[in-house]
Formats: C-alpha cells, sequence, structure tokens
C-alpha cells in the first residue's frame, strides 16, 4: 500500500482545483480533460519518465524541433545556392556548346564581343545584307 504524503495531497488538490477552474470556465470540457490526462500517461509510459517530468519532457522536444527547423531553414539555402551555382554552370555548358557549333571557343568571346560592338556602332543592320 502506497502513503500519500501531506505535500502530494496539496499538489493533487491544486491539480483538482485547476481542472474544476477550467471545466467551470468552459475553457475544457470534462471529456477533453480525461482525454489530455490519460495522453499524459501514455507519455509518461512510452517515454519511461515520471509523470511529474513530462511537461519538461515536452518543453525539451519543442526545443529539439525548433532547433530542427533552423537547421532545416539552413540546408535549404545551402542547397538553394548549390542549385545556383549548378544553374550557372549548366549555363556555361549550353553557351561552350554553342560556340563549338560555330567553332568557337571561349578565348574567342573577346573577339567577337569586338566584332558586335563595332557592329552597333557603325549602325550595322542585317536585314540591309
Amino acid at each position: 500500500m502506497k502513503l500519500i504524503t501531506n505535500a502530494t495531497m496539496v499538489v493533487s488538490v491544486n491539480v483538482v482545483r485547476v481542472i474544476f477552474a477550467n471545466v467551470s470556465s468552459g475553457d475544457v470540457s470534462p471529456e477533453n480533460i480525461v482525454q489530455y490526462v490519460n495522453q499524459l500517461f501514455a507519455v509518461s509510459k512510452e517515454q519511461s519518465i515520471p509523470l511529474d517530468q513530462v511537461p519538461n519532457y515536452i518543453k525539451e522536444k519543442l526545443e529539439e524541433k525548433q532547433r530542427i527547423d533552423e537547421q532545416i531553414k539552413e540546408a535549404d539555402a545551402r542547397l538553394q545556392s548549390k542549385n545556383v551555382s549548378i544553374e550557372t554552370i549548366n549555363e556555361h555548358v549550353k553557351l561552350n556548346e554553342k560556340l563549338n557549333e560555330y567553332n568557337l571557343s571561349f578565348e574567342d568571346i573577346d573577339k567577337l564581343l569586338n566584332v558586335l560592338v563595332n557592329a552597333k556602332e557603325n549602325d550595322f543592320d542585317p536585314k540591309k545584307w
């Protein structure tokens, strides 16, 4: 047989008062209170932690979730920057392929730009040719 101490009795009375106040105010229905208490016992049992430590356990898990969410955001940002880098590389490869179609290389870009700038400065119109 388990003995109930005065301290345990005071805590129990206080818990009952809080529960009664919540039910009386209409914030929580009696059915929900029973459901919540059962969930607390289930968490306590499943996680092998004393019932009075469940609130701290939940707090720790919420903090852990927040840290994980932050890590996911950081990883997503890194992934986005890598995707930009991959897109840049792909554009470079496409440009190189296009230059190769005309037997040009990146070394010819300065010459090609010179031709284009001169054509623009001299109002070259390819439609007139």
